[in-house]
């Protein structure tokens, strides 16, 4: 019933902004579909909520792999990756965004220099991943788009150690737990790397023989967005001014991608319904009720099983994944959009 409650609150949120809902009923996600994706994030936020941070000793304590070369490997990949989290904080300032969790510690601190870099379980998954997976780094630092850094066949074995990792988490999803771990897990994944997106849209592009994307429509894919209020929308409702935002549509995205890989006069339309789905999600993701932040009356609403069976039943994103088979032509292509989405940043200098 709890879970219902909040299906039902988010859909008369919908109802209070908008005098014609049937609006945001689209080729490209339903409306049922949309309030599915809201709930999901709102499982991904309450679970950070709860996702207590450790020290990364701590962490490696808890699987038996407290050792000296272990402390010392993870310290520095943790470095590697305050490096480009100190970017993102920068990048989020800019944006009028302060986001603590980027923020690198104070080690001048004393508390700081004792208890060293702190992370959630999620954040302690990403950062083995930083380390095992090969794709992660070839990414980072766009090596992945050089031939001559990255011959064919290492990009097939990469990208197959990054399958392998994905059944992983979709096999292991068994308990709650795990359900609501894993999901979460492949869903930061894949929304900030992308890495079933591009494979699935370099398989589609062939039917369009491998056109080349306006990167003005690609970044409402995977981007960061600047919604700006003078884009007419055509409905009657009220201004909340110019918003910041990024699509984490990642279990219905590829309903776009023929708008994307062609030039068709629907374009202005899938827009139009794009910007009023991210104002949305914005107006909800920041709202209150009762009191408390959604997420916040998330947590207090629904328990574990609930959000688990939701994940089971109703946003499976392990869907998405698919058995991939690599001709040249499709990793010439995944080349140019990785070049095309990924940042040029210089790679960090750690000893």
């Amino acid at each position: 019933m709890a879970m219902f409650d909040v299906d039902k609150t988010i859909r008369q949120i919908i109802v209070n902004w908008y005098r014609n809902v049937m609006f945001l009923h689209t080729d490209f996600m339903a409306i049922d579909e949309f309030v599915d994706h809201i709930i999901f994030e709102l499982i991904k936020k309450s679970y950070e909520i709860t996702d207590k941070p450790k020290s990364i000793r701590a962490h490696l304590m808890e699987r038996n792999m407290d050792t000296e070369d272990q402390r010392v490997m993870y310290n520095r990949i943790m470095r590697h990756a305050q490096y480009y989290r100190d970017l993102q904080y920068a990048n989020h300032l800019e944006w009028g965004l302060d986001v603590e969790g980027f923020k690198s510690p104070d080690m001048k601190v004393m508390e700081n220099r004792l208890g060293g870099y702190q992370l959630t379980n999620i954040q302690f998954f990403e950062l083995t991943q930083m380390h095992e997976l090969d794709i992660l780094k070839a990414c980072s630092t766009k090596r992945i788009c050089d031939t001559k850094k990255i011959s064919n066949t290492r990009f097939k074995e990469m990208y197959t150690a990054f399958d392998v990792l994905v059944e992983k988490l979709r096999d292991g999803a068994v308990s709650d737990e795990e359900v609501i771990f894993n999901t979460v897990a492949y869903f930061i994944l894949e929304w900030i790397m992308g890495y079933e997106m591009i494979y699935n849209l370099s398989e589609a592009a062939e039917e369009y023989d491998f056109p080349d994307i306006d990167e003005r429509k690609l970044i409402w894919l995977c981007g960061d967005l600047e919604l700006s209020s003078v884009i007419p929308t055509g409905l009657e409702m009220e201004s909340i001014g110019d918003i910041k935002s990024q699509s984490r549509f990642c279990l219905y995205r590829h309903r776009l991608f023929p708008e994307i890989l062609k030039e068709t006069d629907n374009w202005p339309n899938v827009l139009l319904h794009m910007v009023e789905y991210l104002r949305l999600k914005t107006v909800i993701n920041t709202g209150t009720v009762y009191g408390k932040s959604m997420a916040e009356w998330f947590v207090s609403e629904t328990s574990e099983a609930e959000r688990a069976d939701f994940i089971r039943s109703r946003y499976w994103l392990f869907d998405i994944h698919k058995e991939k088979t690599w001709s040249n032509k499709r990793i010439k292509y995944a080349r140019q959009l990785f070049d095309k989405i990924y940042k040029d940043i210089t790679p960090p200098q750690i000893q």
